[in-house]
């Protein structure tokens, strides 16, 4: 007997197919789910596909199976069976040949023993979630070298058996697969539970709305009719109509069912009379015609993970060489086991609903015993069970669990722990701890010997599985568990280190409070255990950037600076970038971003020697902010964007780390002008819908955005979303009540944006930011003056704000934007007393024109033009109103422009819609090069003196480097290329016209 050979009907699916797979070709990648109840010829159909895909397109067409272990999944594994097709296929010499980047390298450690190469080292002592991420990023980078020779084709069957890293992975590729030659087809069964993972994958809008289903339904009668006949002993003649009829009515059109109805005989047998209960029966039936040693082959069959190793069928069977082999045929013959595809040497079940079948008529200590010979098996020989590190191990602790032999399943699920981490299937990693921890562990007599760790030593390696896993409160309750039982040994060293990761949870979770807590215990700890130790170091930079975090920037910066002396002596180069990385945002917080500068830049160098890709992306995101702080708005804009072209590359596009530096780019396109690219960017980053806690600065700045732009409602959303946050930065906080403060400004409710602005002073006042405190005082006296042209008490409450502001900006940082704050909050005071200035506005205007910062110089221009006409100067009036107008018009900042027009100064422009490019950033045209004041000191020195760096840089008390940075922007705003151009354009310019002589013509 054997299975239907011609392909029959599914004429509509497979066209479908056909449709997807060639726009797929032509540059239009696609996912396609497709489901169906079990049986009813969803491998079938794949395999139809598969074979026309290599057919009409010569595709790669690449194969995998996800496989169930009773509750022990097996990780990656149909992306490690399409790996070692491949490598079967075309050899690791001619993929690396093809996949030119370090794709492979990211993918090979999945398929070492396949090949035979070793892996290559994977950078960095423990597994990084962005390790699993780098995985994805290599597949996708896969699929797009591969397809650049020919289409793609991409099969993950049997997905309601996925793992969490195989559904993170397909979810990862359906959003991010667009001009890439590749088609991924995803099958499963259509009878998923709730709570089901795949279930409730498939029920997320945004994963729905990238993914084509495919529902494949039952055979029509006459569709079911051509299939049995095909099953029938003379395939030559159609099928007796009526036993069609009646074949349809009992399998319901499920083509497994209807062929277990025809091979059992039940439709034209003695028996046909009898009405089979189930499809289960049917195949039962079929397995009682197998001789006795070929049942056993198939009960052995069924208690494996559907592939089944011929040697190890060989070790467990226990049959002689020729008793195997008859049975071996007779199975075959029967259509019950069919050779696996990849691997010839090892059989596979001819479905699943056939091994289940047979494994459920099996005894419970029959299972038992047969699941402690493959394990004795695969023990002895470790070549016996599935291909790659992880799934063996996951593989041989699922068969001792069965067989009920507690110590050895300990142990064996404690190394496909370590296993599933070392593969970066962190899902799978912290099921197996979970299992030692939670249900073996009080079972074994000795377990801390079986398991050849400690319990507190796998809370600790189960608590990173989930935290990488993005389980981080489980994560914090393992590491909680773990402490407890420190504390009780009275081991500092240890306890220090368990504090530092429990600081690393708690930061990630947004607790700083608890982050700062956990890592001052850790410091305290580890000073005195162990001072001169990685920990230490790492604790004492977890602990300067929650201090950041928290405001408090100097005792930061001392902290960092401790930490970059201990790294560099001990020779931790990881440690000593993430040191840098805190210190050199500390600095340019504290207004000394060009010290702050070189640092940041030298953390992105040592994380990218390192290959540490977490570091590197938060060092471009630090260095974007110091820039930023230093004025440099365009290379702020430079260094977030190649930082997120970078996260990018690594597949790392919907990482929290990659939405800060969208959102540090956006922050500073905005400050330029270039608002087109900022709802392009923070638009196309928000359509994968990333989670609120991840992506909260973000949504803050496109909520300061939507005010701008008069989008109240998403405005006032955008907000809701981000408040219930735990964030105290200030940074965050401040800039949060600053947008609710502008929303009811702009809504004219000024007593709401002073109530505001209060609570935000209030929630930033132990902070050392100056800077969040004069924004929000400007937005308070704004407030203020409005509520004084419709009471008395407007003047009065400004008073206390005009005062703090004028304390906080004297003792405030040096960083540009605080003297031209100190300005505004002046005008607006005037305001606020009635004695609204004209001239006064116009010097906001120039010093935000001055400073690239169109949209606050065009506010200045609006109020410039209503003090100017109240002063009766209409011609002064209507051109501060014009130049206002046109930047909002050009910006699309409807308040402003609506506020202009209120003026009734004349007509004024009508806002623009969206352009597709960049437009002119400047409002009005500077009067100087746009330097710094640190830079201007710098550029006096090379023009009186002609100083060196060094000279300049002992003068100043700085770094040379730091000189050296300054130097090189100098040049850029000049437009020079050397320092006698420089002097020569400074002259020119007229900038030191204290300063005679002429300007020398040579270097």
């Amino acid at each position: 007997m054997t299975t239907a050979e011609r392909f029959v009907g599914r004429d509509h699916e497979l066209q479908r197919l056909k449709v997807l797979l060639d726009q797929a070709a032509g540059g239009r990648a696609a996912t396609v789910v497709l489901g169906g109840e079990a049986g009813v010829g969803k491998s079938r159909l794949v395999a139809q596909f598969m074979a026309r895909a290599e057919k009409d397109h010569q595709a790669h067409v690449l194969r995998g199976a996800c496989i169930e272990l009773g509750g022990g999944l097996i990780p990656y594994a149909p992306l490690v069976e399409s790996l070692r097709l491949l490598v079967r296929d075309r050899g690791e010499k001619q993929i690396r040949a093809e996949v030119t980047d370090s794709a492979w390298d990211d993918l090979a450690h999945l398929v070492s023993d396949f090949t035979g190469t070793a892996a290559a080292a994977v950078p960095g002592a423990v597994p990084s979630g962005s390790g699993q991420l780098r995985v994805f990023g290599a597949v996708l980078r896969m699929l797009e070298h591969l397809g650049r020779s020919a289409p793609v084709v991409l099969v993950f069957e049997d997905m309601h058996w996925a793992d969490q890293s195989t559904l993170d992975l397909v979810s990862f590729l359906a959003r991010r697969l667009s001009s890439e030659r590749a088609l991924l087809v995803c099958s499963h069964r259509a009878e998923l539970l709730p709570g089901h993972a795949l279930r409730v994958l498939l029920a997320e809008p945004e994963f729905h709305r990238h993914v084509h289903p495919v529902a494949l339904r039952t055979f029509s009668e006459d569709e079911l009719a051509d299939f049995i006949g095909e099953l029938l002993p003379d395939t030559s003649a159609p099928p007796d109509r009526d036993l069609a009829r009646r074949c349809h009515e009992l399998s319901g059109g499920n083509a497994y069912f209807a062929e277990q109805l025809v091979l059992s005989g039940t439709l034209t047998g003695p028996q046909a009379s009898r009405v089979p209960e189930s499809i289960n029966e049917l195949m039962l039936t079929r397995i009682a015609t197998l001789s006795e040693p070929a049942r056993r082959v198939m009960q052995v069959a069924a208690a494996a993970a559907r592939r089944l190793d011929d040697r190890l069928l060989e070790a467990v069977c226990g049959l002689p060489d020729d008793i195997l082999d008859n049975a071996l045929r007779d199975c075959r013959d029967q259509g019950m086991l069919v050779l696996d595809p990849i691997d010839q040497e090892a059989y596979t079940v001819q479905h699943a609903l056939l091994s289940e079948a047979v494994y459920q008529q099996m005894g419970i200590g029959e299972r038992r015993r047969l699941h402690t010979r493959m394990a004795e098996a695969m023990t002895a020989d470790g070549r016996l069970g599935l291909a790659h590190d992880g799934g063996a191990a996951v593989e041989l602790a699922h068969h001792w669990f069965r067989a009920d032999r507690r110590a050895e399943a300990l142990a064996t699920a404690v190394r496909a722990g370590e296993a599933t981490m070392r593969g970066r299937a962190f899902h799978e990693a912290e099921s197996q701890f979970g299992r030692v921890l939670d249900v073996l562990w009080g079972q074994v007599t000795d377990a801390e010997q079986s398991a050849g760790h400690s319990r507190e030593g796998l809370l600790s390696a189960s608590a990173e599985a989930s935290r990488w896993a993005g389980h981080l409160s489980r994560a914090v309750t393992r590491v909680q568990e773990a402490i407890d039982a420190v504390v009780l040994q009275g081991d500092s060293r240890r306890l220090g280190e368990l504090y530092e990761r429990l600081g690393s949870y708690h930061w990630e979770t947004g607790a700083t409070v608890e982050s700062q807590a956990a890592y001052t215990e850790a410091v305290r700890l580890l000073e005195e255990a162990a001072p001169r130790g990685a920990a230490h170091a790492r604790a004492l930079v977890g602990l300067a950037m929650a201090e950041i975090r928290a405001g408090s920037y100097h005792a930061a910066l001392g902290r960092a600076g401790r930490a970059v002396e201990l790294a560099e002596s001990i020779g931790d180069v990881g440690a000593e970038g993430r040191a840098l990385n805190a210190a050199g945002l500390a600095l340019a917080l504290l207004g000394r971003a060009e010290e702050g500068e070189p640092r940041l830049r030298r953390a992105v160098t040592l994380a990218d020697q390192a290959d540490h890709v977490e570091d590197l992306l938060r060092a471009y995101g630090n260095l974007a902010v110091a820039l930023e702080l230093a004025g440099d708005l365009a290379g702020s804009v430079e260094e977030a964007l190649t930082g997120l072209q970078r996260a990018q590359a690594f597949g790392l596009t919907d990482d929290r780390l990659a939405l800060v530096l969208a959102n540090n780019a956006g922050v500073s396109l905005m400050a330029l002008g270039r608002w087109d690219e900022v709802a392009e960017l923070l638009g196309r980053v928000m359509a994968s819908r990333p989670r609120v806690e991840q992506s909260a600065y973000l949504r803050l700045t496109l909520a300061e955005f939507s005010v701008a732009r008069g989008l109240d409602a998403d405005a006032e959303r955008l907000m809701g979303e981000v408040g219930d946050q735990r964030i105290a930065d200030p940074r965050f906080v401040a800039a949060l009540y600053a947008c609710e403060a502008d929303l009811h400004c702009w809504r004219q409710v000024p007593a709401r944006a002073l109530d505001a602005v209060h609570r935000g002073l209030a929630a930033v006042a132990d902070t050392e930011n100056v800077l969040v405190r004069l924004r929000l005082y400007s937005i308070g006296l704004r407030a203020a003056a409005d509520r004084a042209a419709l009471t008395s008490d407007g003047g009065a409450m400004g008073v206390d704000l005009i005062k703090a502001a004028r304390r906080q900006a004297a003792a405030g940082a040096e960083i540009d934007e605080i003297p031209i704050l100190l300005q505004l909050c002046q005008a607006e005071y005037c305001r606020a007393l009635g004695k609204d200035s004209g001239p006064r506005w116009a010097d906001v205007a120039k010093a935000w024109a001055q400073m690239g910062r169109p949209y606050q110089a065009a506010y200045a221009y609006w109020r410039e033009a209503a003090a100017r006409l109240a002063a009766g100067d209409r011609v002064a009036a209507t051109e501060a109103a014009t130049a206002a107008a046109e930047t909002a018009a050009r910006l699309g900042a409807k308040p402003l422009l609506s506020a202009v027009e209120d003026l009734a100064l004349g007509p004024v422009r009508e806002p623009d819609p969206p352009s597709a490019t960049p437009v002119p950033v400047a409002v009005a045209v500077p009067q100087d090069p746009g330097l710094t004041k640190r830079q201007l000191e710098i550029l006096r020195m090379l023009v009186s003196g002609g100083d060196t760096n060094r000279k300049i840089a002992r003068k100043l008390g700085i770094q040379e480097a730091t000189v050296a940075t300054h130097v090189h922007r100098i040049f850029l705003n000049l437009g020079v290329q050397s320092r006698a151009a420089a002097v020569s354009k400074a002259f020119a310019l007229g900038l030191f016209p204290d300063l005679t002589g002429s300007a020398p013509t040579g270097d």
